[in-house]
């Protein structure tokens, strides 16, 4: 039986170069965020569930996901929005259920921005919380995506709720200010849980 280490933090922190470095090192990597779109636009069960919910606008005419029309109805419908992140999320979990019942790893790892308000910390053996200070963590924001100042710090406060149900006798810190090495700080989590 595997190890599942959730890899999670807020925006701009760094979750997504521990990863990398993870997968560089031969660890397989379960990105949340890539496979629910995948989901979205190619699991029939979910398609037809996400059409149901929120209408035949939802996929255009050629079966792609209307990123526009369903952008448009979750900065606007609450209701609607959790509607569909419950979709999403069973969906999410299900796949990475089938995705760790297929391996043969001992250490596997899931990257995840939603980590406790998807249920997947439940799933999980550990956690590495990746953090970095507010004034970097904007900077890689603005840089990376052409966002605001103030949508970065809009989406910063929107994931303040996410870490506050966090069980933290399974949290482990990454330090990704800068100062300290990355992987050496990786290498001794490694060590430690296997």
């Amino acid at each position: 039986m595997a190890v599942i280490v959730g890899i999670t933090g807020g925006i701009g922190s760094g979750k997504s170069v521990v990863s990398s470095i993870c997968r560089s090192k031969g660890f397989a990597v379960y990105d949340c965020d890539s496979r629910a779109k995948t989901l979205m636009s190619h699991n029939e069960s979910l398609r037809t569930q996400i059409i149901a919910r929120l209408g035949d606008e939802s996929y255009d005419q050629n079966g792609e996901l209307n990123r526009q029309y369903i952008a448009d109805i979750i900065f606007n419908d609450a209701e609607r929005r959790d509607e569909l992140n419950r979709l999403v999320h069973a969906a999410v979990l299900e796949d990475i259920k089938a995705w760790i019942a297929s391996s043969d790893e001992s250490l596997l790892f899931i990257e995840s921005a939603i980590l406790y308000s998807s249920g997947i910390d439940k799933i999980v053996d550990s956690v590495w919380m990746v953090d970095a200070d507010i004034e970097t963590r904007i900077a890689r924001v603005i840089s990376r995506n052409a966002m605001s100042r103030e949508e970065v710090l809009a989406r910063i406060q929107s994931q303040h709720n996410e870490f506050a149900s966090a069980d933290r006798s399974k949290i482990s810190a990454i330090d990704n200010n800068g100062q300290q090495s990355l992987i050496l700080q990786i290498n001794q989590l490694i060590e430690k849980t296997i």
